[in-house]
Protein backbone atom coordinates (compact mmCIF):
# COMPACT_ATOMS: atom_id res chain seq x y z
CA UNK A 1 0.00 0.00 0.00
CA UNK A 2 1.37 3.36 -1.05
CA UNK A 3 1.25 6.28 1.40
CA UNK A 4 0.22 9.63 0.05
CA UNK A 5 1.46 12.71 1.85
CA UNK A 6 -0.63 15.84 1.61
CA UNK A 7 0.20 19.36 2.58
CA UNK A 8 -2.58 21.86 2.99
CA UNK A 9 -1.80 25.50 3.46
CA UNK A 10 -4.08 28.45 4.04
CA UNK A 11 -3.80 32.00 5.24
CA UNK A 12 -6.15 33.93 7.41
CA UNK A 13 -6.07 37.69 7.26
CA UNK A 14 -8.14 40.70 8.08
CA UNK A 15 -8.80 43.19 5.35
CA UNK A 16 -9.50 46.72 6.53
CA UNK A 17 -11.58 48.65 4.06
CA UNK A 18 -12.36 52.23 4.89
CA UNK A 19 -15.87 53.38 4.22
CA UNK A 20 -16.04 55.82 1.34
CA UNK A 21 -17.00 59.24 2.62
CA UNK A 22 -19.23 61.37 0.49
CA UNK A 23 -17.87 64.53 -1.09
CA UNK A 24 -19.41 67.50 0.68
CA UNK A 25 -18.86 71.24 0.48
CA UNK A 26 -20.75 73.87 2.49
CA UNK A 27 -20.66 77.65 2.90
CA UNK A 28 -20.58 78.54 6.60
CA UNK A 29 -20.15 82.32 6.36
CA UNK A 30 -21.84 84.59 5.51
CA UNK A 31 -25.02 82.85 6.62
CA UNK A 32 -27.88 82.48 4.16
CA UNK A 33 -29.84 85.75 4.05
CA UNK A 34 -27.12 87.82 5.79
CA UNK A 35 -26.63 91.48 4.90
CA UNK A 36 -23.04 92.26 3.99
CA UNK A 37 -21.14 95.22 2.57
CA UNK A 38 -17.63 95.96 1.40
CA UNK A 39 -14.95 93.32 1.18
CA UNK A 40 -16.13 89.99 2.52
CA UNK A 41 -14.61 86.60 3.13
CA UNK A 42 -16.75 83.62 2.23
CA UNK A 43 -15.75 80.55 4.25
CA UNK A 44 -16.87 76.97 4.42
CA UNK A 45 -16.05 73.35 5.10
CA UNK A 46 -15.55 70.29 2.94
CA UNK A 47 -14.92 66.57 3.23
CA UNK A 48 -13.09 64.36 0.74
CA UNK A 49 -12.37 67.38 -1.47
CA UNK A 50 -9.22 67.88 -3.51
CA UNK A 51 -10.18 71.41 -4.54
CA UNK A 52 -13.02 73.81 -3.66
CA UNK A 53 -14.35 76.50 -6.00
CA UNK A 54 -16.79 79.37 -5.46
CA UNK A 55 -18.86 81.36 -7.95
CA UNK A 56 -20.42 84.78 -7.27
CA UNK A 57 -23.69 85.58 -9.07
CA UNK A 58 -23.18 82.74 -11.58
CA UNK A 59 -19.79 84.11 -12.64
CA UNK A 60 -16.63 82.10 -13.22
CA UNK A 61 -15.63 79.69 -10.46
CA UNK A 62 -12.65 80.82 -8.39
CA UNK A 63 -10.41 78.38 -6.51
CA UNK A 64 -10.74 78.72 -2.73
CA UNK A 65 -7.82 78.82 -0.32
CA UNK A 66 -7.63 75.69 1.82
CA UNK A 67 -9.99 72.75 2.10
CA UNK A 68 -11.40 72.41 5.59
CA UNK A 69 -11.90 75.21 6.31
CA UNK A 70 -11.65 77.02 2.98
CA UNK A 71 -12.15 80.67 2.10
CA UNK A 72 -12.40 83.20 -0.72
CA UNK A 73 -12.16 86.98 -0.35
CA UNK A 74 -14.62 88.99 -2.51
CA UNK A 75 -14.68 92.69 -3.24
CA UNK A 76 -18.14 93.30 -4.72
CA UNK A 77 -17.20 96.76 -6.01
CA UNK A 78 -20.08 98.98 -7.05
CA UNK A 79 -22.87 96.41 -7.20
CA UNK A 80 -26.39 97.63 -6.63
CA UNK A 81 -28.15 96.55 -3.45
CA UNK A 82 -30.05 93.30 -3.72
CA UNK A 83 -29.83 89.55 -3.33
CA UNK A 84 -26.64 87.85 -4.48
CA UNK A 85 -25.81 84.20 -4.83
CA UNK A 86 -22.69 82.18 -4.06
CA UNK A 87 -22.39 78.68 -5.48
CA UNK A 88 -19.82 76.27 -4.06
CA UNK A 89 -18.35 73.34 -5.96
CA UNK A 90 -15.70 70.74 -5.11
CA UNK A 91 -13.61 68.11 -6.86
CA UNK A 92 -13.16 64.80 -5.10
CA UNK A 93 -9.69 64.05 -3.78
Amino acid sequence: MKMLKMFISFFLFNLAVSAQQALTVKITSPQNGATVSGTMTVTGTSTCAKTVFLSFDHGAFEKANGLNPWGVVYEPGSLASGSRKFIERAEKG
